[in-house]
């Protein structure tokens, strides 16, 4: 997964192993979590009006 891939190339760049986790976690959170926050004051806001 480009999780694990990221963890391997930072540590292969000479980030210690926290940092590399850190950086990962990181990662995730910005590209799958974050979005996922608009998205449900949307979807939210669709169902009070009752078009989904």
């Amino acid at each position: 997964s480009v999780d694990a891939a990221l963890g391997v190339a930072l540590g292969a760049a000479g980030a210690p192993a926290g940092t590399a986790t850190s950086a990962v976690l990181g990662y995730r959170i910005i590209t799958a979590w974050l979005p996922a926050l608009p998205a449900a004051v949307v979807l939210s806001a669709l169902v009070r009006r009752k078009v989904v």
